[in-house]
């Protein structure tokens, strides 16, 4: 009998080939893989909903971040009654959220981990707005960030991991600061920003260690209002790259189960890498949501 349902982003290399590695790399530790590949993210989130519906439990996503997003975001629509497991298996361009873990980077090594029983509880965010509702494991952020990410989708895959800072830099002369109010339980920031970010997780951007104190299991989100005039975002940038921004007198950090966020003209939405839609934008966490696979 199959023990993982494994879904295989096809834009993250090789169809074929990417379905193969990952089958023998789970076949190599005893596993009994269920690979398939859906055509796009639409499929993705077909395939995963009717998996569910069929009785699976064990989910591993061959991918980045955005796979990982299209399939927690469909696990989200079940009505579970135990939390289902998830892996991660990286392939593509970006794998932020293995970071947290220590994960390699690696299909065939991470594979490894998918082998025994340990697990990990994991908070999952929904982001609410004129998209609907959306769920995250990661981040979501308004603002510069994630123009940057509607950006970074456009430039071309052979890049890697460093098209997001190639895309913030090209971003960040073209978007202007902007009024912003951030409400966070009782905290509340008011005032001119070029970001606002949600974090679950700690690493998003290609690597950047954006909220070093975030946690995926304290049913908060770790939430920061970049108050900052675009040329002082080049020396911040450089602390964002290593997580010791926090003192900055332009960082605003607040810490709560639920965000809301308006601006004063529409700002661009993204959860976990990928462009969803513009402000105001609400979010909360659904505590230990998932047993992610450690």
């Amino acid at each position: 009998m199959k023990d993982w349902k494994v879904l295989v982003n096809p834009r993250a290399g090789d169809r074929r080939r990417l379905e193969d590695r990952a089958r023998d790399a789970l076949t190599a530790f005893g596993l009994k893989p269920d690979v398939e590949s859906p055509s796009g993210p639409d499929a993705m989130q077909e395939r995963t909903r009717l998996a569910a519906e069929a009785g699976w439990k064990q989910f591993a996503v061959v991918g980045g971040d955005g796979t990982l997003n299209v399939v927690i975001d469909a696990l989200m629509q079940h009505d579970w009654t135990v939390p289902p497991v998830v892996a991660l298996l990286p392939s593509g361009t970006g794998s932020d959220f293995a970071r947290t873990f220590a994960l390699p980077q690696r299909l065939e090594e991470a594979a490894a981990h998918l082998a025994g029983d340990r697990t990990y509880p994991v908070d999952v965010g929904i982001a609410e707005g004129s998209w609907g509702r959306r769920a995250f494991i990661n981040e979501v952020q308004a603002g510069l960030g994630a123009a940057t990410a509607g950006l970074a989708e456009s430039l071309p895959r052979r890049i890697g991991a460093a098209k997001y800072q190639i895309a913030f830099w090209g971003t960040l002369p073209r978007f202007a600061p902007a009024r912003v109010t951030v409400e966070a339980g009782r905290r509340r920031f008011e005032g001119s920003a070029l970001a606002v970010i949600a974090a679950n997780g700690q690493f998003f951007g290609g690597g950047l260690n954006i909220a070093p104190k975030a946690s995926l299991r304290d049913g908060r989100l770790d939430v920061q209002a970049f108050s900052v005039k675009r040329r002082s975002a080049v020396p911040l940038f450089q602390k964002i790259k290593v997580g010791m921004h926090g003192s900055h007198p332009g960082v605003h950090r607040m810490s709560s189960p639920e965000v809301a966020v308006a601006t004063e003209i529409p700002w661009p939405v993204e959860v976990d890498g990928e462009p969803i839609g513009v402000t105001p934008l609400k979010a909360h966490l659904i505590p230990s949501a998932i047993q992610f696979k450690i």
